[in-house]
């Protein structure tokens, strides 16, 4: 365990790496992740080998506690307990308290270790809130021979009975999320494509002005260059891309599409127009056929897991 309550054996990798980036430098979360996953006799080995190795601050403990433990256990709680949102800031903190000292997995365990958890659970479906300072306030079994624990669980339940007795209030982010950061401006492709702009009024304007001009320029082309006049006829399946393309912005706009991969496919259709134009000269080899443009790849967050209960007295 470090800092405030952050056991190393119950979360993972990337929990540990996204926890403590830009807190702590990159030697101390390597160190830290070294101990990911590791509980009981093998947890108390590598604390007594490596407990010089990591040195975590007061003011890094707060940072990571108030910016990354409480805005992630408020959602956890959300998402284990019903009616969460009917709850006023003093008693979601004392469940808070609960929930990451014991995990969320309790809530709905039928196990008689997390009798209590089950039956706090209940109480939140059936918005009967005055049952659930008892509940908490009963866990003191568990710890027969610890009365750390015992007084947290008292002073949980005191906390909540206190919250009973206070107006309700609409929930209220503690610490709202980081500002997203600013978009990658779109680069040019490696084989010629143009640049797009930053707004989608741009990349709207280079699709449309394509569409419009490559017929007169295919026609200018194919007069003037011997070997080119086929050069309209092989043009125009690329005026019907173009039109697809606007379509596709028009998809943009309505929040459909990132703007990162229309400026992606808008280069691909410009850097297929020179390639074939370039194929049509009489020194370059044969055009051959053309490969069809796959959409910009997504991307998907995967989710984090829960950790186990971090009390295991």
């Amino acid at each position: 365990t470090v800092a405030i309550g952050y056991d190393l054996g119950y979360v993972t990798v990337n929990e540990c790496i996204q926890d403590w980036t830009g807190i702590v430098d990159a030697v101390t979360i390597n160190e830290m992740i070294l101990g990911v996953g590791l509980t009981g006799e093998r947890a108390h080995i590598f604390v007594q080998n490596n407990h010089d190795a990591v040195t975590i601050t007061w003011g890094q403990a707060v940072q990571e506690f108030t910016e990354r433990e409480i805005p992630k256990w408020e959602h956890r709680m959300a998402a284990a307990l019903p009616n969460w949102d009917l709850l006023n800031s003093t008693c979601r903190g004392a469940l808070l308290s609960l929930g990451y000292n014991r995990g969320t997995g309790g809530f709905n365990s039928s196990l008689p270790r997390y009798s209590e958890m089950s039956n706090i659970r209940i109480a939140m479906l059936n918005q009967r809130f005055e049952l659930i300072p008892g509940e908490i306030k009963s866990m003191v079994r568990i710890w027969p021979n610890v009365p750390s624990l015992q007084r947290r669980r008292i002073l949980e339940a005191q906390l909540f009975a206190e919250g009973l007795s206070l107006p309700a209030e609409k929930p209220i982010p503690i610490f709202p999320p980081a500002p997203p950061p600013p978009p990658t401006p779109a680069k040019a492709g490696p084989t010629g494509a143009l640049p797009m702009g930053d707004t989608i009024t741009e990349i709207e304007t280079v699709v449309s002005e394509v569409s419009k001009f490559l017929p007169t320029i295919a026609g200018i082309v194919g007069a003037f260059v011997p070997g080119a006049g086929g050069l309209l006829t092989m043009a125009s399946p690329f005026l019907a891309i173009t039109n697809e393309i606007l379509s596709a912005i028009e998809t943009l706009k309505s929040g459909g599409m990132s703007h990162q991969s229309a400026a992606a496919v808008v280069g691909a259709v410009v850097t297929h127009i020179g390639q074939t134009i370039a194929a049509a000269m009489p020194v370059a080899p044969a055009a051959s056929a053309l490969a069809p443009l796959a959409p910009a790849p997504g991307s998907a967050q995967a989710p984090t897991s829960i950790p186990a209960p971090h009390e295991t007295h």
